[in-house]
């Protein structure tokens, strides 16, 4: 028997965690992929309040890994299948066909990207197709490729490609980018091209991306680019299946809803992070998790 379970071990979840354990509660993190979230996309950390600008988003992760492990809670590698509210307490089903219960729940399941949905993109999936430059820019290096988003995300996948590949276009349906000022003209002056109030129709190839097909969104115009590879950055979508099952309440846009406290319609349970929508920043995602652990701690007191 837990005090609380934290589902998800992207800032948000490893946060909740380092606060459950300071505040002495029996806690684990269920995290069946590699911790660290959407903080592992992002090769320079540098909007986060006292950390240097040449830390990564794999080595904020590891250095919060770090202290839940001195505080010796753990990460339990195996994926959440089903949460079941029984009374007072919570049972926590795995893929792995184990129990484990719990006094109060802490969801911070993330969003997952985003996709285009047009032909191609599945199907050269892993070859040329890919939603993490930090991830695979290794593998173009020399090459041309196009980074397909408006946002944050697009725009310092856009920089940080300009470094290695041989040209790096930047797709956006607009005109405007939604993204930080400091980053458009960052990517300006890498050297990026810029093709805007363009849409993509399908990624062409066979066994890896050869082209990429476009359409002016305005003239109607279609062209063709030749590329080796295309990096899709149009955002992301919560990953809201286990809260909803469980029947906490869902805005329109599928983000789990919370007040202030981080409490959900379910009573125990928490949400946190990029699940809960707003703005997606690590330094949000990290205060969502601790106040979901310091309202869970309270909780759970009262409970007893």
């Amino acid at each position: 028997m837990y005090d609380t379970i934290i589902i998800g071990a992207g800032p948000a979840g490893m946060s909740a965690g380092i606060y459950a354990g300071r505040y002495k509660l029996s806690a684990a993190v269920f995290e069946a992929t590699s911790p660290g979230g959407q903080m592992l996309l992002t090769h320079k950390v540098c909007n986060y309040a006292g950390v240097e600008e040449d830390t990564s988003g794999f080595d904020l992760a590891e250095k919060m890994k770090g202290q839940l492990e001195e505080l010796k809670v753990p990460i339990i590698g195996e994926e959440v299948a089903e949460i079941e509210k029984r009374g007072k307490m919570f049972v926590v089903s795995t893929q792995e066909g184990k129990d484990y219960k719990t006094k109060s729940i802490i969801i911070a399941t993330g969003a997952t990207h985003a996709h285009l949905d047009i032909p191609g993109e599945d199907e050269l999936l892993g070859r040329g197709v890919s939603y993490c430059a930090t991830c695979d820019a290794k593998f173009f290096e020399g090459k041309a490729v196009a980074v397909v988003g408006g946002g944050n995300t697009a725009l310092e996948s856009a920089a940080f490609l300009s470094k290695t590949a041989k040209k790096v276009y930047l797709i956006h349906r607009r005109q405007e980018f939604r993204g930080d000022s400091v980053l458009v003209d960052e990517v300006k002056e890498s050297g990026v091209e810029l093709v805007l109030d363009t849409v993509c129709t399908e990624i062409k190839g066979k066994n890896k991306v050869d082209s990429l097909m476009l359409e002016n969104v305005n003239t109607k115009e279609k062209k063709e680019l030749e590329l080796d590879g295309v990096f899709i950055n149009i955002g992301v979508a919560p990953v809201a299946n286990l809260a909803e099952h469980l029947g906490t309440k869902i805005d329109k846009k599928n983000y789990v809803m919370v007040d202030r406290e981080q409490k959900t319609s379910v009573e125990g349970v928490y949400a946190a992070g990029d699940i809960t929508g707003g703005f997606r920043q690590v330094s949000v995602a990290v205060g969502e998790g601790a106040t979901a652990a310091y309202s869970a701690m309270h909780y759970i007191k009262n409970i007893k």
